[in-house]
């Protein structure tokens, strides 16, 4: 499954690759047609023609100015192009964006909702065959009380009259009534044994579903930067950032919490402290949830970014 989400995210990257690729190619060519038509009108400068009575010149300058006015024409054509270009771009990196999200969502929980519906069906199955079982042993006990009963009230009450035989036949019988009784409390507590060994099992597929819903979050939190650094929009970039150190975190993975860490002192030094960007009230409530885990382990690094975090609501609390 997460090797389709990351083929999926793949082949949307490569979209948008290709969008900025189409996007370059159209800009080099308005700069071409630019440079052509600059060139032209210095020729045309440098080269002034004074004898009017001439017609080779005449012929030549009305050439130049049809030339010029093409040019003109395809440098508009052009950067209608780019400005399409450029609103596709925008409108198909958003749309990749959202199905991400829509779909990795989707996937999640599915996964856990299956997860949990066959471990509360498991359990449920463990309590009724538990169940069963001591029904039946409580039935089985019984008939062997009784039959123990009845076996001692004959002995008693036909003691006299009986053989020796008799009664070492009963005595046998009562023998392999336990006997059975044995083998079925032995059969009974392998059951349970086993049933309890499955129970293990099933909470360590538990776990391991646990670490790759995080680890798959974690690389998620990775593409949703690369995206949003592209599109320039800092304040993404910084959400997505304490999105990744809180999976990290739940992992406790040491080089992933180090990466988001310096990613997150970055933004804060580049794009707010350094230019003065304002930090919204819900990045700065999320980011400071974020630093109370991550001062558990690393309580420096957690007090550097809190300081940092500090400047920047200071210096917008000074602008207004």
């Amino acid at each position: 499954m997460s090797s389709k989400i990351l083929g999926v995210v793949m082949c949307a990257m490569l979209f948008a690759v290709g969008a900025f690729a189409t996007s370059s190619i159209a800009k080099e060519q308005e700069r071409k047609v630019i440079a052509a038509s600059v060139h032209s009108g210095v020729e045309t400068k440098q080269n002034p023609k004074f004898d009017y009575q001439s017609d080779s010149d005449s012929e030549s300058g009305i050439e130049r100015v049809k030339r010029e006015a093409a040019l003109a024409s395809e440098l508009a054509i052009l950067k209608e192009k780019n400005l399409i270009t450029a609103e596709f771009q925008s409108t198909f990196i958003t749309v990749v964006i959202w199905a991400l999200g829509v779909a990795v969502s989707i996937v999640l929980i599915l996964v856990t909702a299956s997860f949990f519906t066959s471990f509360k069906v498991h359990e449920r199955d463990i309590k009724r065959i538990q169940e069963d079982y001591a029904a039946k042993l409580e039935v089985f006990n019984s008939e062997v009380d009784s039959k123990l009963e009845r076996a001692s009230r004959e002995i008693d009450t036909k003691h006299e009259a009986r053989s020796q035989q008799d009664l070492d036949r009963m005595l046998a019988h009562a023998t392999e009534i336990r006997f059975q009784f044995d083998q079925f409390r032995t059969a009974l507590e392998e059951k349970v044994s086993e049933m309890l060994k499955s129970a293990a099992r099933a909470e360590v597929n538990f776990d391991k579903i646990q670490e790759h819903q995080l680890r798959t979050a974690t690389e998620i939190s990775r593409l949703e930067i690369n995206i949003w650094e592209l599109k320039k929009v800092p304040g993404n970039v910084l959400i997505a950032s304490v999105e990744g150190l809180n999976s990290a975190i739940k992992r406790n993975d040491e080089w992933s919490i180090d990466n988001f860490v310096k990613k997150i002192k970055k933004v804060l030094t580049e794009d707010f402290v350094a230019t003065q960007r304002q930090v919204t009230a819900f990045s700065v409530d999320f980011l400071s949830k974020c630093l109370e885990e991550l001062r558990k382990s690393r309580p420096e690094e957690a007090t550097e970014i809190s300081t940092m975090l500090a400047s920047c609501v200071q210096e917008k609390k000074e602008d207004s």
